[in-house]
């Protein structure tokens, strides 16, 4: 009997727990979990399922960032609007209109690896991509 009550109880805690950890994932709204650019830099544009209300751009230690509010252009505006953030050597970029997001990197003229993590962050969630430089 004590058998059987504990294995009706985990076929009701595995899949409640599959759930639990299926809701944590981080959703990436379309945008990649990574980015990487050769020395020479370069541009490279994402299509986002819908674009952040807060992005931030810092380095992986946490100790230099960039923050930046998005706030949506209204009904008057022009389809062209964009915003863009900086630090360092990246730009990120974001078109309103076609929901797009554009990372620019410089070329790389000293070290061999430099990197940052671009968080965005959304009413109901977040989501990161990583970029790497490398030569």
């Amino acid at each position: 009997m004590r058998v059987k009550s504990i294995a009706r109880l985990t076929t009701a805690i595995i899949p409640l727990g599959l759930l639990m950890a299926a809701c944590l994932e981080t959703e990436q709204y379309g945008l990649p979990q990574s980015v990487y650019f050769g020395e020479e830099g370069g541009t490279q544009i994402y299509h986002s399922d819908r674009l952040p209300f807060l992005s931030k751009i810092s380095i992986e230690d946490g100790k230099k960032y960039a923050r930046i509010r998005l706030d949506y252009p209204s009904a008057e505006s022009t389809p062209d609007e964009e915003t863009s953030v900086s630090l360092d050597w990246l730009t990120v970029t974001y078109r309103y209109a076609d929901k797009e997001i554009e990372f620019t990197a410089l070329p790389m003229t000293e070290g061999k690896h430099r990197k940052f993590k671009v968080e965005y962050f959304y009413g109901n969630g977040s989501a990161e991509t990583k970029v790497n430089q490398t030569r």
